[in-house]
């Protein structure tokens, strides 16, 4: 009985039927060292782990489509940084029209040279997403988003599950208030060597480009993007 036992429990480990449990706690205040750092795009996250490489491999880097929330079980202290949703799409459209330049320059894929020439302004491409009355426009628009990573890789992506648990987050940052924000994050961890820092200076496409959209083209990315408002929301309040 008891090889029996024991063989069931093995395979039980092998297939993952069990797994360790990951305590669920929003926000960590109390965290002093931290140990992880959630990288999402267009948020600041490459200027981040730029100045504070003295600390790593301390600090673990997980960026982009590798980030999920369930990556923060078993770590005390996770960093993020978020941005106004409407601001950070526009700079990921503007990120790919620049081919990720002068950073991460890479070719158009197809999909991208189709439909950067159907909407070769993020305003355009603002104002599709919302046109009722033209139902083509609005599945070309939708495609275009969809060709993009930095556009359909929204919050809502990142922060799914943010509200129940997987998460130990020890400091949230703004990017929409880069330099303060990078001083009270070395404040707090005690990392005052980089806090005189003004981060804008090496990261000026921060800088809030909405006056590029129409009134309509806001209020139909406002609506578009209402789930990465709520998870803002979501992490503000806790």
């Amino acid at each position: 009985m008891l090889s029996v036992l024991i063989v069931i429990h093995i395979h039980l480990l092998l297939s993952g039927a069990v797994k360790p449990k990951c305590t669920a706690m929003l926000k960590n205040p109390n965290c002093t060292v931290p140990n992880l750092f959630l990288h999402l795009g267009k948020t600041g996250g490459t200027t981040f782990i730029n100045y504070t490489s003295h600390y790593r491999p301390l600090i673990e880097h997980v960026r982009h489509k590798k980030v999920s929330l369930k990556r923060v079980c078993g770590h005390h202290c996770a960093v993020i940084f978020v941005r106004d949703p409407i601001d950070r799409w526009i700079s990921g459209y503007y990120s790919r029209y620049r081919r990720g330049c002068p950073q991460y320059c890479s070719n158009w894929t197809q999909c991208e040279t189709k439909y950067f020439e159907q909407y070769p302004s993020v305003g355009a491409l603002a104002e599709a997403l919302g046109d009722n009355s033209n139902s083509s426009e609005i599945y070309h628009a939708q495609q275009m988003v969809n060709c993009i990573g930095h556009l359909w890789l929204n919050f809502a992506f990142y922060l799914k599950g943010l509200e129940t648990g997987y998460t130990k987050i020890g400091y949230v940052g703004l990017t929409d208030n880069l330099t303060t924000e990078f001083q009270h994050f070395t404040k707090k961890f005690n990392m005052t060597q980089i806090s005189n820092h003004s981060f804008e200076r090496f990261h000026t496409n921060h800088v809030n480009k909405t006056h590029v959209l129409s009134e309509k083209g806001r209020l139909n990315l406002i609506q578009f993007l209402a789930k990465d408002y709520y998870y803002m929301d979501v992490l503000w309040k806790k």
